[in-house]
């Protein structure tokens, strides 16, 4: 692998890592709970965080693009020394920091990432109205993966930016 392509390997895990970590924090710390607040009168705002701009698309993207380019970056340093870096303490650090991303991604895009689609949908023009009961338990559910999401990405962030110095 030449230079150019580990540069750009790394900047897309780290860029994309930034804005997916961010993006969840932002959304699981300040949005989701004022939507819980607020109630039926957020739904607007927040089908225009997740569908007009996108929200929705831009953190799986992001997430997606962290994880691939962080698993082929992992698999290079692996395949350069038969496998010993996994067994050293970086190797050990990045592997658990890649385990706890990988589990923030499945908390994300199948529980957190669905609910919120499901809210923002249903309070545009056309979309099915929700009963306060649904509301809630969409509500709940989001919060619940994004609390998930932001634990593991957290662990995962920590676990990498600690790792070369175990």
């Amino acid at each position: 692998m030449n230079g150019a392509l580990l540069l750009a390997l790394r900047l897309v895990h780290i860029l994309a890592g930034t804005f997916w970590v961010g993006g969840v924090f932002i959304a699981g710390l300040f949005i989701l709970p004022a939507v819980r607040a607020v109630g039926p009168a957020a739904m607007p705002v927040m089908q225009h965080i997740m569908l007009r701009r996108r929200l929705a698309v831009y953190l799986p993207i992001s997430a997606v693009l962290s994880v691939l380019a962080g698993v082929i970056l992992y698999g290079r340093n692996m395949s350069l020394t038969a496998g010993a870096w996994g067994r050293s303490p970086m190797g050990m650090g990045m592997t658990f920091g890649a385990a706890s991303a990988i589990l923030a991604l499945v908390f994300g895009m199948g529980v957190s990432a669905p609910a919120a689609k499901k809210l923002a949908s249903a309070a545009g023009p056309g979309g099915l109205p929700l009963s306060d009961d649904v509301r809630a338990r969409l509500t709940r559910r989001a919060a619940v993966g994004s609390t998930g999401s932001m634990l593991f990405l957290a662990i995962a962030t920590v676990a990498m930016a600690i790792a070369r110095y175990l």
